[in-house]
């Protein structure tokens, strides 16, 4: 899943020396935010969107991008795809700045609310989206049977797009978004309303694609499809970056402790933050800092430890300490 960060590559002479310097070239990330800030309207109207923005994303990677409600991600989104002009600061797609012809013409889109002509079918539909997308005429019956392949629609390119699931409608969205054959596929709320096995599907199509190099920016509110398929977050909040970097980083250093333990006679206030095992066993998590009190805690009561693993801490808990009233600018 994890692509190359941005690096130079230098051409040397025979003897091993480099004296061609001026022949360097430098991978641009697939996405770069520069102080990006966006304000609609204006005098007393005025709402600030974003403020600030800074962050990019390698190519080759899978991105996560996350936020609550109103916290600009819809903005960032519809600048990068050239829907929206920034106020100020800069944003670029492999160098080029977002909503230039060069720019668009390497980047995918599947936004979270899509309408299409229900009454075509599957393969009509995509036909038309792949002119849209400059696909030559004589490449565009294989271009379609190959993306139709990729998200497990083939068979279904004949049934009326009224006729799929919204699962289905959903893997048609991505098979719209790669008929330009993009090098940068930003999905939005990709999940958003499918039940779980809908959901890893897509996730799982996701891992596919950014196996054969493709990087991939992806906008959701569930946090564990973050973690399942991305290599790197950006937390939004009020317009402004929260955190940004790998997930290593960002989480590796925070650990919680999973405990399981049996009691006997044990009193039911005791055990109020502790669930029930099928076993007749205990089992709850707390934050390493508080597992040996938790411990002594145990053996006062007379019960017996089963089992303890120490994990790193979910990105949930990181997103509700940096988007919490509390916390928030």
């Amino acid at each position: 899943m994890q692509g190359q960060d941005s690096f130079c590559m230098v051409y040397g002479d025979s003897d091993g020396s480099n004296r061609n310097q001026e022949r360097i070239t430098t991978v641009p990330p697939a996405i770069e935010l520069k102080n990006l800030s966006k304000i609609y309207g204006t005098g007393r109207n005025q709402q600030v969107a974003l403020t600030d923005v800074t962050f990019a994303v390698p190519q080759g990677h899978v991105y996560g991008f996350a936020g609550p409600n109103g916290a600009g991600k819809s903005t960032t989104l519809k600048i990068l795809v050239g829907l929206v002009q920034a106020s100020s600061g800069t944003a670029s797609v492999f160098g080029d700045p977002c909503g230039t012809p060069q720019a668009r013409s390497r980047v995918g889109f599947l936004p979270e609310v899509t309408l299409y002509h229900e009454f075509m079918s599957v393969i009509e539909l995509l036909k038309i989206h792949a002119h849209l997308a400059q696909v030559p005429s004589s490449d565009q019956e294989a271009r379609c049977q190959q993306v139709l392949e990729d998200v497990e629609l083939w068979d279904r390119r004949k049934s009326r797009i009224k006729e799929l699931s919204k699962g289905m409608k959903q893997r048609f969205g991505i098979a719209q978004a790669l008929i330009g054959n993009p090098e940068l596929l930003i999905l939005d709320e990709l999940t958003s309303g499918l039940d779980p096995h809908a959901q890893q599907a897509l996730l799982t199509m996701l891992l596919r694609l950014a196996e054969k190099g493709m990087t991939i920016f992806f906008s959701s509110h569930h946090l564990s499809e973050i973690e399942k398929v991305c290599d790197s977050v950006t937390i939004l909040h009020r317009g402004t970056v929260r955190v940004s970097g790998s997930l290593d980083e960002l989480l590796g250093g925070q650990k919680q402790v999973a405990l399981r333990a049996s009691f006997e006679n044990i009193d039911s206030d005791f055990l109020s933050d502790w669930t029930p095992e099928i076993d007749g066993s205990y089992s709850c998590v707390i934050d390493q800092e508080s597992c040996n009190e938790r411990l002594d805690q145990i053996r006062g009561k007379g019960g017996q430890i089963i089992s303890l693993e120490s994990t790193r801490l979910p990105l949930e808990h990181l997103f509700n300490r940096l988007t919490s009233d509390e916390e928030a600018p």
